[in-house]
C-alpha cells in the first residue's frame, strides 16, 4: 500500500503515507482498530475492522445493507494474500469521501466496486 485510509466512527478520515514496509504491519494494523483485526471484503475493497468491535459495544461507523461495521476502519485492496493499494485513485477516494458523507452513500459505492 502506498497511502492508508484509515475512517474514525465521526466520520474523520485520516490518510498515512507508506514509506516503506514499516507502516503496515500487523501491529501498527490492531493500534489502529484497538485491537485484533477482522477483514470483510467488498467487490475490489477490503475493510480492517476491529475483530470483537461489536462485542465492546464500539461505535458505529458504516452500515453495508443490513451488516453495521463499528469503529475505526482501515480501507484497502488485496493481492493475493497481501494487503494492498485500493485499486482506485486517491483523488477518486478523497472526491467520493467528500462527495458522500453518509454511511449508506458509502455502501453504495462500496457495492458498486464490485
Amino acid at each position: 500500500m502506498r497511502w492508508i485510509p484509515v475512517i474514525l466512527p465521526n466520520g474523520s478520515l485520516n490518510v498515512y503515507a507508506v514509506l516503506d514496509g514499516r507502516t503496515a504491519t500487523l501491529e501498527w494494523l490492531q493500534d489502529q482498530v484497538g485491537g485484533y483485526i477482522e477483514t470483510m471484503n467488498i467487490g475490489k475493497i477490503t475493510i480492517i475492522m476491529n475483530e470483537e468491535g461489536k462485542l465492546r459495544e464500539l461505535p458505529k461507523n458504516i452500515s453495508l445493507g443490513s451488516t453495521t461495521i463499528v469503529g475505526t476502519i482501515i480501507i484497502c485492496g488485496t493481492q493475493d494474500e497481501d494487503f494492498a493499494d485500493i485499486p482506485i485513485t486517491f483523488k477518486e477516494w478523497k472526491d467520493m469521501v467528500d462527495t458522500f458523507r453518509g454511511a449508506e452513500s458509502l455502501a453504495r459505492f462500496w457495492e458498486a466496486m464490485g
